[in-house]
């Protein structure tokens, strides 16, 4: 670690002598260097005395401006007791020049420092003592920024560099614990770091030497990016609730992600409601309410894992509403990936190429209910077989329109799959209406196809308390779920 010896308010420096007192069972000083203020030779002994080093310098121009004198290196005992260790300063001479070149005494307040060492235990971030499942949610919340770690909590973090440094922790690090606690790989280890230091208190100084203590700071690609993301697309009206999902494809594996989404606020309101996708079965850490540096809200979605997930569809499916009084029109949603990793067969994280960082998607705002101008008549066309079940067709402008009875769903939900096929290839969209409560504790997909392709959605985002009707959108083979 590196305690800088400084000056404030320096009125011009030739000549200074110091002696630094410190604790020999926790510190061993290793070096004195130059700091910003001081270019010429600084003479030092390491070995002063016992517990002390000396260093002085002199010049025939005068050294202005605030900063580092100079700085000592210390090694820190790695068996040293956790706690607060004082480091002094004493100055034996500090001079200044006047007018007539004659060196003057430099008043001076003369403030100590302290260093405190905390033990680190690489992954171990909760500070229990045992690295475990939580150490990794505490990275993940941190890069959600849902909450804030200690410095040492950083550096126990920083688990893929030889030496830590706290910079640069992201989604990861957390996969990289979790590896640890399966067993798959070996906790890091850094040679005589067993201590992290603290930020101490800044001293306060005029016209003064004063030492402050800061704390020690000092991928692969895998083949042609074949990998793509995308948000799916929706539609409402002015109170409407929508479904948009994250989409995979091409997926070669990946075990760790950190997404941006931004939206625009002027149409949509953001959800505190977001659901795994069958592409990532595990957790997802969000926060819908993160705050840029120039104070747009927008959205960060995290998620780590001991294993690659290798599946395409949706990584997640995000809720907005259409805000109340919305302009009819498009509303933009963009989502830039932030990171995308897997691990490899030597259980190494490295980085997934995919085809862009950033995409958009369009929510297309439609005019409240009672000013949509009326479809053309409908006309029964034909019946469809769902699950042994037959289901009356109603087409309007294309658009296959289903509205299964809760006899008739309930039926399909029991005597279906776990994935329920809605093969209507002859037509170019789908409009499938059922009651939200019906799929409650329903853990099953239903396909829809269609001359556009074909798109699948799981039951559980089709339920929630709202009361109302979920409809289902099949437009140009992508399927939206919004309340009716």
């Amino acid at each position: 670690m590196v305690v800088p010896v400084s000056i404030a308010e320096n009125p011009g420096l030739v000549t200074f002598q110091t002696v630094i007192t410190y604790d020999p069972t926790v510190l061993t000083p290793i070096s004195v260097d130059n700091g910003p203020v001081w270019s010429g030779d600084i003479v030092y002994n390491l070995n002063y005395d016992i517990d002390q080093v000396f260093a002085a310098g002199s010049s025939a121009s005068m050294r202005t401006g605030d900063g580092a004198i100079f700085n000592i290196e210390f090694a820190v005992d790695p068996k040293a007791a956790d706690g607060a260790y004082p480091i002094t300063v004493e100055v034996m001479e500090l001079k200044t020049l006047n007018a007539q070149y004659t060196q003057l005494d430099i008043p001076r307040i003369v403030e100590n420092g302290v260093v405190t060492f905390k033990r680190v235990i690489r992954g171990n971030v909760t500070g229990s003592g045992v690295v475990s499942a939580s150490d990794a949610t505490e990275v993940l919340l941190y890069i959600a920024r849902l909450k804030e770690l200690a410095e040492w909590q950083l550096l126990a973090a920083d688990m893929r560099k030889p030496i830590p440094d706290g910079l640069g922790i992201s989604a990861a690090d957390a996969t990289e614990i979790l590896l640890v606690v399966a067993r798959l790989k070996d906790p890091p280890i850094t040679p005589g770091a067993g201590y992290a230091p603290l930020s101490p208190a800044e001293p306060g100084i005029m016209g003064a030497a004063v030492p402050g203590i800061s704390a020690a700071r000092g991928s692969v690609a895998m083949g042609v990016p074949s990998v793509e993301l995308s948000l799916g697309a929706a539609s409402g009206s002015p109170g409407d609730v929508v479904t948009v999902p994250v989409r995979i494809s091409g997926n070669t594996g990946f075990s760790t992600f950190t997404f941006y989404l931004e939206y625009d606020n002027a149409k949509l309101e953001l959800l505190d409601d977001i659901a795994s996708g069958p592409a990532w079965p595990g957790e997802i850490v969000y926060n819908p309410a993160a705050q840029s540096d120039s104070g747009d809200r927008f959205a960060i979605l995290t998620g780590a894992s001991g294993r690659n997930r290798s599946s395409d569809g949706e990584i997640a499916y995000v809720s907005f509403r259409v805000l109340d009084g919305a302009e009819a029109g498009d509303a933009c949603i963009s989502l830039s990936v932030q990171e995308l990793k897997a691990i490899d067969p030597s259980y190494e994280q490295v980085d997934v190429p995919f085809l862009s960082r950033s995409f958009d998607a369009l929510t297309m705002v439609t005019p409240p209910v009672d000013t949509v101008v009326a479809p053309p008549a409908e006309a029964v066309v034909k019946t469809v077989i769902v699950g042994g079940v037959e289901l009356e067709i109603r087409e309007a402008s294309g658009i296959a329109m289903l509205s299964p009875t809760k006899e008739q769903m309930g039926a399909i939900l029991k005597a279906a799959g776990n994935d329920i096929v809605i093969d209507l290839r002859e037509y170019a969209g789908i409009d499938f209406r059922a009651a939200a409560e019906w799929f409650k504790d329903v853990d099953k997909t239903i396909t829809f196809v269609t001359s556009k392709g074909s798109d699948t959605v799981k039951t559980k985002t089709l339920w929630n308390n709202s009361g109302k009707d979920r409809v289902i959108e099949v437009r140009n083979g992508k399927a939206s779920v919004k309340n009716d």
